[in-house]
């Protein structure tokens, strides 16, 4: 294998966190990366909610080409849970 140095890698991650790169890299070379790599920057930040409890009704959360400063965290939905004496469980969500 090749090894050779380029001053300048341009690169691009799309939507789908393909990575494309430019640079003086000929067809019969690889490009290595080694270490840590961060990729960031695009898009402003999503400013919404991170704790998320679900509703009933449909919930949009407009993350789409914006910067995350943390995962989303959908909790359980909260429910009661009863057993009469026939032995039938009922669930009663809020």
């Amino acid at each position: 294998m090749d090894i050779i140095n380029v001053n300048t890698i341009e690169g691009e991650v799309d939507l789908d966190n393909k990575l494309s790169v430019g640079g003086d890299i000929d067809t019969q070379s690889s490009l290595i990366v080694e270490g840590n790599v961060t990729i960031g920057g695009g898009g402003e930040t999503y400013e919404g909610e991170y704790v998320i409890t679900p509703h009933t009704y449909e919930q949009v959360f407009e993350t789409k080409n914006k910067t995350m400063k943390d995962d989303l965290t959908v909790l359980e939905i909260p429910y009661d849970e009863t057993t009469n004496p026939y032995g039938t469980t009922v669930v009663i969500a809020s």
